[in-house]
C-alpha cells in the first residue's frame, strides 16, 4: 500500500512538473544599452537559424579542438547590370590557444592560380580579428579558403540574384 501511494506521488509530482515547465516562458533577453524591437524578435525567432547549417564547409589538415580557435566568415556575390561581380565578405577568427597564421582568400576551386586575398596574418592568443570587405571584379568566384596554421576550409560563396 506504501509503496503503490509513493508510486502515485511521485507521479502526480512529475505531472505537476512537466505541465509548470510548460507554462513558463523565459522572458525576452533585453540589454541596457539598446531596446529590441518586436518585429527584430519575430525575425529572430522565424529566421535566427537551425541545427544544421545550411551551407556545407570542408576542412583538411588537423582538427583543432573546440577551445583552440573560433573563426565564422561569410561571403555573398551579386551580378551587377555591368557584368561585375559585387562581393562582401565578412569574418571573425580568434585563436585561444596558440599563435597561428591565417589567410583567406577568395577562389573557384577548378581554377586555383586566379584568386584575390581578402586578408591574412597573425594571431596570438585572446587577439583577434574582424572586418568586413567589399570588391566589385569580373571574375566569378565560388569560395572562400580560410588557411590557418595546420589546416584549411573551404567556404561556399552565396550568390544573391
Amino acid at each position: 500500500m506504501i509503496k503503490s501511494a509513493f508510486v502515485v506521488l511521485a507521479f502526480a509530482v512529475l505531472f505537476l512538473l512537466v505541465v509548470l515547465a510548460n507554462t513558463i516562458t523565459a522572458p525576452t533577453p533585453t540589454t541596457p544599452w539598446y531596446q529590441v524591437e518586436d518585429w527584430e524578435k519575430e525575425v529572430c525567432s522565424k529566421w535566427g537559424g537551425t541545427q544544421f547549417s545550411g551551407q556545407a564547409v570542408v576542412t583538411l589538415g588537423r582538427k583543432l579542438s573546440f577551445g583552440a580557435l573560433s573563426a565564422t566568415m561569410q561571403a555573398k556575390k551579386f551580378r551587377t547590370p555591368e557584368n561585375y561581380y559585387l562581393y562582401e565578405v565578412g569574418w571573425y577568427i580568434d585563436s585561444f590557444a596558440e599563435d597561428m597564421d591565417y589567410d583567406v582568400i577568395m577562389l573557384d576551386p577548378e581554377k586555383p592560380d586566379v584568386f584575390k586575398r581578402v586578408v591574412s596574418g597573425r594571431l596570438v592568443p585572446d587577439a583577434g580579428t574582424t572586418g568586413f570587405e567589399t570588391y566589385n571584379l569580373t571574375q566569378d568566384f565560388t569560395h572562400l579558403r580560410f588557411k590557418y596554421t595546420g589546416g584549411e576550409m573551404l567556404i561556399p560563396i552565396i550568390r544573391v540574384k
